[in-house]
């Protein structure tokens, strides 16, 4: 196929695909007759899209929405709607098992936001706002956000966003900082203690996109007296494998 006429099918396909309902997607034979083109052209050309992140196919309807890629490209709230959508079974799974508190966070339009969190039943939780970022350099989700940026990216969000002490456990050393993103690289996890409210704390590990980046996180907060090695242990296993879950389901619709 003639590289231009297939670049120019593919820009038509995700056009056509933007342009459906973005609820319930739109089929191979419908894009087809929409687009003049043959439907075994439309699968092949949508199958190297759905690989690459820029369309979603629905597993049992078969049918196509924007992908998460392309949403993360051009900065579009439906971002948040779509990993929410996807990962709400698997969040309502984990926190039914743990009985805590599960948060999904990630950026929306820039701005590092709560997608989607699961209250547990407990009298002590906290009730973090959708626009997390003042509050990112102290939360277990927000550092895991953090530490998966460039140091340019790092530098100007601490230069736009200034480190608020919240408990006397918050960092709010710039160097201090860096050296705990740094450990949370290492680690592939992170935890805080008391560090945004006194007797809370919490566990969380970063989602992978089709790039191996990292681009959303899940976690889970508890009350600081529960917080101990072996619930971190057990803890760390179930958030791990959640996250998997979440980023095969990514890749599969």
């Amino acid at each position: 196929m003639n590289t231009v006429l297939s670049v120019q099918k593919s820009l038509d396909i995700i056009d056509a695909v933007a342009a459906a309902d973005s609820s319930a997607g739109i089929g191979t034979r419908e894009l087809a007759r929409r687009l003049g083109l043959s439907p075994t052209s439309v699968h092949n050309i949508a199958a190297t899209l759905v690989q690459r992140g820029y369309l979603l196919q629905d597993e049992t309807t078969r049918r196509y929405r924007v992908g998460l890629h392309l949403l993360a490209m051009v900065g579009g709230s439906g971002i948040g709607q779509a990993f929410a959508e996807l990962a709400r079974p698997t969040l309502q799974h984990l926190a039914g098992d743990l009985q805590e508190s599960v948060m999904l966070a990630g950026f929306v339009n820039g701005r590092m936001m709560k997608l989607d969190y699961i209250a547990s039943s407990h009298v002590l939780r906290v009730e973090e706002p959708d626009d997390i970022a003042s509050y990112a350099h102290c939360m277990a989700c927000g550092k895991i956000l953090l530490a998966a940026m460039t140091d340019d990216e790092l530098t100007r969000f601490l230069t736009a966003q200034p480190l608020k002490k919240f408990t006397a456990g918050t960092i709010v050393n710039k160097a201090q900082l860096a050296g705990e993103l740094q450990r949370i690289q290492n680690d592939d996890h992170s935890e805080v203690v008391d560090e945004l409210c006194e007797g809370i704390s919490a566990l969380a590990v970063g989602i992978r996109g089709s790039r191996d980046n990292i681009i959303a996180a899940l976690g889970v907060s508890v009350p600081s007296v529960r917080f101990k090695l072996t619930w971190r242990a057990k803890t760390l296993k179930k958030l791990k494998a959640a996250a998997v879950e979440i980023e095969q389901l990514c890749s599969k619709v």
